[in-house]
């Protein structure tokens, strides 16, 4: 099932196609032989970035991904984040010195990323 479409020149896999499904079919007279060849691109999200700024012994963590529709999960405690382990990031919030934050962005049917670490102190 799905539509096809029919390419003449290359073309972009976007973020909103991190997985696509796609086949090449060769057209007898254009190549030598048949060609069918069938595969599945897989993405992963984005390391998200972890900015801090002080304000005295108190520090504000925000955290951006640059992958689409991901969700970001944090710990403050060096444990590996994730969906089971780590809160949902919603916005800035505050820790105190000496805090690590380790994050990790996810999106369903694409790869975890990598996790990111910084240290408020």
């Amino acid at each position: 099932g799905g539509a096809w479409n029919l390419y003449r020149s290359p073309f972009i896999i976007d973020d909103d196609d991190i997985n696509v499904d796609f086949r090449i079919v060769g057209v007898p007279g254009l190549f030598s032989k048949k060609l069918n060849v069938s595969s599945k691109i897989s993405g992963k999200v984005g390391r998200p970035e972890i900015k801090v700024t002080s304000f005295g012994d108190k520090y504000v963590v925000e955290i951006e991904c640059e992958t689409k529709n991901a969700e970001v999960y944090y710990t403050l405690n060096e444990e590996e984040p994730g969906r089971r382990n780590g809160a949902l990031y919603k916005g800035a919030f505050t820790v105190p010195k000496g805090t690590r934050v380790c994050c990790r962005g996810v999106r369903w049917g694409c790869g975890a990323s990598d996790v990111a670490k910084k240290y408020c102190g």
